[in-house]
């Protein structure tokens, strides 16, 4: 699915990538609870495109923020 052009290296980088977003995903859902929708939603377009270490820290710093 990948083609010829892409190497064995660069599908491992996709997959992880793809690793890293969706235990973050599993993450931000777990304290989904403890945000306002916006906040939600921002913080998982953020991860979406293809920003997950930004997502992490804002979604840190919301809840550091609110105590939890």
């Amino acid at each position: 699915p990948y083609g010829d052009a892409v190497t064995k290296q660069e599908r491992i980088m996709v997959m992880q990538k793809a690793d890293e977003l969706t235990e973050f995903l599993k993450t931000l859902n777990g304290n989904k609870k403890k945000m306002t929708q916006q906040e939600y939603r921002t913080i998982k377009g953020q991860a979406l495109h293809g920003d997950v270490i930004a997502a992490s820290r804002g979604m840190q710093k919301l809840m550091r923020r609110r105590g939890n």
